[in-house]
């Protein structure tokens, strides 16, 4: 499709763009032709990701319509066509009418962020959507969230023997750390949102996650992972009395440090150890062992044979129990994760309802929940879809879930609508350059 078939608005398009090839000029050129066409300038949603952006979008609308209609004649159709727009006498008619119109319409074109597009939405229906009435925007959030951190610490705390108190004593063991452990549960806050689409209508979220976690790890609940070191003490000790034969310096000190490691009874883990330190290296490959004359003296023909099978095996078993135990530790750091994480946020959100106040996440997810669930999405729907007759996207590579789910019903409602009014979608981006991966942005979407 060439660049002007794309700003046709009886095609409904998408653009692949880079940085420099004029997509904000074939934006705007797609919204005047959708005013030449005859749209109502109410009827027309332009979507971008930053106020700056929206502004822009706005005055380069005005500022070509503007244009349009200050131009002389022949300049006036050297501009239509520029557009791929026929320079005949109704165009030119409607071409300099324009920018009047928008100037005395009630309701021009909008060009509008993400985040404002959905707090319109839920202040008109704040009900439906389960929100405070009249609720106000919270932009700068670190204080509150410094309040919640507070309040988090503070319960466990108070209740030293909980389960939240266990959880973070367990993040700071392995976050190595206060500041680490605030980064982590930082992280889990700022992506909420897609906790709450992961747990969503669970009664136990964090419960869910665990068991999620735990099949996709394929752990057992009762599963030791260090049992079947247990299993194979015979073939570690027959193992090492082959080692204790070569009588280099190496082969005695880890046949040395085996024979300790088999006289504890009691401590899986410290001999996992020690068998570990033993078989493989210090990145966890197994310590390279081949046939030699010197090995064959001391262990005998026969020896050194078993003594390669023995390492080849036990190597094997130990990789495995050290991949079981990572499993399990993984298992039980995100565990504590996602409990101190969920309590975090539910701290947060608190705070926030006290204060009737929503963020950028609430108003996405607010809006989410609005169009996609409960007894009043598809009336909910019906109602914008009346409004919304085009629907521009600028910049969509930054696109992030939440908000491909939260426009797919209403795009849905667009192609199910009236095949006899006129409806049109357009979206424009550069894989290239998203820049809000902070914000969960998604350019695969795109």
């Amino acid at each position: 499709m060439t660049q002007l078939a794309a700003a046709d608005p009886s095609n409904n398009a998408t653009v692949m763009a880079s940085a420099g090839t004029g997509k904000t000029w074939l934006l705007v050129t797609r919204l005047v032709r959708l005013l030449l066409a005859g749209a109502r300038a109410d009827g027309i949603l332009a979507i971008t990701f930053t106020r700056k952006a929206a502004a822009e979008m706005q005055e380069r609308l005005v500022q070509r319509l503007y244009q349009m209609a200050a131009a002389e004649h022949a300049e006036l159709g050297r501009l239509l066509e520029q557009m791929g727009v026929p320079a005949n006498h109704a165009n030119l008619e409607r071409a300099r009418s324009l920018y009047e119109e928008l100037l005395y319409a009630p309701q021009g074109v909008r060009t509008s962020t993400f985040h404002a597009f959905c707090m319109e939405i839920l202040q008109r229906f704040p009900l439906e959507a389960d929100v405070p009435p009249g609720f106000e925007l919270l932009e700068a959030s670190a204080a509150l969230q410094q309040e919640a951190w507070s309040a988090l610490f503070g319960e466990a705390t108070g209740e030293p023997d909980s389960a939240l108190a266990e959880a973070l004593q367990t993040l700071f063991t392995y976050c190595g750390g206060l500041f680490n452990t605030r980064q982590a549960l930082d992280c889990f806050l700022q992506h909420r949102s897609d906790w709450w689409a992961f747990t969503a209508e669970r009664d136990d979220p964090v419960g869910y996650a665990r068991r999620k976690l735990q099949r996709q790890l394929s752990i057992e609940p009762a599963e030791d992972p260090l049992a079947p070191l247990q299993n194979v003490r015979p073939q570690l000790e027959e193992y090492r009395e082959l080692l204790s034969r070569h009588r280099t310096k190496t082969s005695q000190r880890l046949a040395h440090t085996l024979c300790k490691a088999l006289e504890e009874r009691n401590d899986s883990k410290k001999l996992f150890d020690s068998v570990k330190e033993v078989l493989l290296t210090g990145e966890g490959e197994p310590r390279k062992y081949s046939s030699s004359a010197t090995r064959a003296r001391a262990m005998g023909g026969e020896g050194q044979k078993r003594f390669l099978q023995l390492h080849q095996e036990m190597s094997a078993a130990v990789k495995e129990i050290g991949e079981r135990l990572a499993a399990h530790h993984t298992l039980e750091i995100s565990s504590a994760w996602y409990l101190a994480g969920q309590r975090l946020v539910e701290h947060y959100q608190q705070l926030k309802e006290q204060q009737r106040l929503l963020d950028f996440a609430d108003l996405e997810w607010r809006t989410f929940q609005l169009l996609s669930g409960g007894d009043n999405a598809h009336w909910i729907q019906y109602k914008l879809d009346q409004r919304i007759e085009h629907l521009l996207i600028d910049e969509f590579q930054d696109t992030n879930h939440t908000q491909w789910q939260l426009l797919l019903p209403l795009l849905e409602e667009m192609a199910a609508g009236d095949p006899e009014r006129p409806r049109s979608v357009f979206l424009v981006g550069d894989g290239k350059q998203s820049i809000y991966r902070f914000r969960r942005a998604e350019p695969r979407l795109f």
